[in-house]
């Protein structure tokens, strides 16, 4: 070998000999250096404590006895100051070079709009005590950030690999994120258990404890925990610890008792949780969820977290008089978050589903605030919903959750429940859809499909709904139950329709004021209350004599209904009904735009009367203060043939659309050519039919 390549081995192996020498003794010589050197790089005060030591290879492992980070130059201040980023004592801390330089690195993302943002990665840090002060203003701009700040994207906080600090104040002023805690924690020997026996002395516990508020709302929280517990391990070496979890926030409240094996990221946590407060979209707001708007709630059940997947099985949820239940599984690892599960129970009721649609939540009963406001606050000029439907919540995930409830209320002792009720919901890139619904009620069933598409500036709304075999005197219940009887309501037979229907707007008003669609509803082998039919006519004196004998159920013949839904004007184009004692039929319009009533009833009695008015009835008014009122003899005799020859026109070509037998028909096709005849000479009476 010649002399040269051995001087130059020789040299090369002095280098590494040298490096490795300094490597081990961890570069003591360095300190000054290194903190000038940091300094210059963060461009703040940097102090480094005599106890240092460091090394490089593979990343930065620093340890010292004192780390001081000062204020940031020209940082957001607080409280007009420019507070000190952290004192540390007794620090080891590991980070990539990715980190040290603000490249993106190693750790999760978080969305500012549509622009990501890296959260910078630590591999460790520990420290028997440590005191931050953590703040970021409105703009963005954050004491946590080195170097240059790019506005369009707010630097997050760090994303830790460990985490273990045994004693020290946090506080974070989050302007940006409307956050602002003040955290106190500190690990200690747990006193309650003592002893010589082995494994009853020196165990170690770690409490946390943090106020402070979220979006205006008011934060207390306290964490235990038992055992040798890092604040986070992602390394998943750690066993799981007891821990235990008492958290307010506004009207909120969570407990948990369980088992984790960190507490910033919850890592292998397990355990079971209460959870109540005010809607369960405060919830999904807070954790990044989409749930629905509702009343006050209450739910009991387990949550697990293993790895960045949560799942929880619901045993209890009560929202008013709902009780659910249901199990979920939630994956925030795809570019768009997903929940899968399903949703049961033994009872669903609409009101209660009622501020999902932009609708008060329904009182709670007992509640005497309610009832005092709702006896002295006026009535309401509008009835429908104007509230906004909260449309950017839909964006925050897809779903996919079946739903199979033992009983859908719909909110009026009026009705029937549909029980069961059985659908698919999925939520996929802002397309909400209920479908495959399936319903019982009343021995009939409901089927169809319900979306909300949100994609565009203005959200719509589509509905494909079909109902058949439903028996009516089940399905509507007389309000007076002890005069009439439980099975005996003033109309029945069984009901038909359907209804396809769609709409835009960002409100459940705005929704039905532009509606367009149809609507259609027959029954079958109907029946009508006798005693119903005579005073729509006015017939005075048949409605006396039942009140004496008692009332009976008149057949229909025919017994048909068609709605033309055009930008939020429902017209009533046919509404029949025919028996053998008068024929009903309705004109008019409702307006769900201007929430206004306009139809007109007419009975045409096919006998002789001594006291028949047959005045049309009239409804009319908005929807918050509808009235009723009987016209004018000589202007009814006028206006009645006018518009039953306006509603007759179009009438036997809509025959087709209903679901009738060849006989219904032919009564249905007879009885609108008597209203025709009848509204060209409305003088005449017509005589009974035998």
């Amino acid at each position: 070998m010649p002399a040269w390549s051995r001087r130059l081995a020789i040299a090369f192996a002095g280098v590494f000999v040298a490096l490795a020498l300094c490597e081990w003794l961890e570069w003591p010589f360095l300190r000054r250096p290194l903190e000038a050197a940091v300094r210059s790089t963060l461009e703040r005060e940097v102090t480094i404590g005599p106890g240092f030591g460091v090394r490089f290879i593979g990343r930065l492992r620093l340890r010292t006895d004192l780390l001081i980070v000062g204020p940031a130059p020209e940082g957001p201040a607080l409280h007009g100051q420019n507070p000190e980023l952290l004192r540390a004592t007794d620090l080891r801390l590991a980070l990539p070079y990715t980190t040290l330089l603000a490249r993106s690195g190693r750790g999760n993302t978080e969305k500012v709009g549509h622009a990501p943002l890296r959260r910078p990665y630590i591999n460790s840090l520990e420290a028997s005590r440590l005191d931050a002060t953590l703040v970021r203003s409105e703009d963005g701009r954050a004491n946590w950030s080195f170097g240059p700040q790019d506005e369009r994207r707010p630097p997050a906080l760090p994303q830790f690999g460990r985490l273990a600090i045994a004693a020290g104040d946090i506080r974070l002023d989050d302007a940006f994120a409307r956050v602002r805690l003040e955290a106190t924690l500190h690990s200690l020997e747990d006193s309650s258990s003592s002893g010589p026996g082995p494994g009853q002395a020196g165990k170690a516990r770690l409490e946390i404890s943090a106020r402070g508020d979220y979006r205006g709302q008011k934060i207390t929280a306290r964490l235990r925990a038992g055992g040798p517990l890092s604040l986070v391990d992602s390394t998943a070496q750690t066993a799981p610890v007891p821990v235990q979890l008492e958290l307010r926030m506004g009207a909120t409240e969570l407990d948990f008792d369980g088992s984790a094996r960190d507490v910033l990221q919850l890592g292998g946590l397990d355990g079971q949780y209460r959870l109540a407060g005010p809607s369960l979209d405060v919830i999904g707001e807070t954790i990044g969820v989409t749930l629905p708007t509702t009343g006050t709630f209450a739910m009991r059940g387990r949550a697990v977290k293993e790895g960045a997947i949560w799942s929880t099985e619901v045993r209890e949820l009560s929202i008013g008089t709902s009780r659910l239940n249901g199990s979920f599984r939630y994956d925030p690892t795809p570019d768009v978050p997903k929940m899968t599960g399903r949703l049961s129970g033994a009872r669903l009721s609409m009101p209660d589903l009622g501020p999902t649609i932009g609708a008060a939540p329904k009182p709670r009963s007992g509640s005497t605030v309610d009832a005092k406001a709702s006896s002295t606050s006026p009535r309401p000029a509008r009835v429908l919903p104007q509230r906004e439907f909260d449309i950017p919540s839909l964006a925050a995930m897809d779903a996919d959750v079946t739903v199979a409830l033992d009983q859908f209320d719909l909110g009026t002792a009026q009705l029937e429940t549909l029980a069961p009720l059985q659908a698919q919901l999925r939520l996929e890139n802002r397309v909400l859809i209920l479908k495959d619904i399936v319903a019982r009620t009343a021995k009939g069933d409901l089927r169809g499909t319900l979306s909300l598409d949100a994609r565009g500036e203005t959200p719509l709304w589509n509905a494909d709904l079909r109902w058949s075999g439903v028996q009516l005197e089940r399905f509507v219940k007389p309000r007076n139950v002890a005069d009439r009887g439980a099975a005996r309501g003033y109309i029945g037979g069984t009901l038909g329709g359907r209804a396809v229907l769609r709409g835009h707007g960002r409100s459940t008003a705005r929704v039905l004021g532009s509606l367009d669609g149809d609507i259609q509803l027959w029954v079958r082998d109907g029946r009508i209350s006798h005693f119903l039919v005579e005073v729509i006519g006015l017939d005075i004196a048949e409605a006396l004599g039942m009140v004496v004998r008692g009332d009976e159920m008149l057949p229909m013949q025919c017994a048909v209904s068609a709605l033309k839904v055009r930008q939020g004007n429902a017209q009533l184009a046919v509404a029949v009904i025919e028996t053998d004692d008068s024929t009903l039929n309705g004109t008019g319009a409702i307006s769900l735009a201007d929430e206004r009533l306009g139809l007109v009833f007419r009975a045409q009695p096919k006998d002789l009367s001594p006291v028949t008015l047959r005045t049309p009835v009239h409804i009319e008014g908005t929807f918050a203060d509808p009235e009723v009122r009987l016209e004018k003899a000589t202007i009814g005799l006028r206006l009645a043939a006018a518009a039953a020859l306006a509603a007759v026109t179009p009438i036997a070509a809509l025959l087709a659309l209903f679901d009738l037998g060849d006989v219904e028909k032919q009564a249905c096709q007879k009885a609108f050519d008597r209203v025709q005849r009848s509204s060209r000479n409305p003088a005449a009476v017509p005589r009974r039919e035998r």
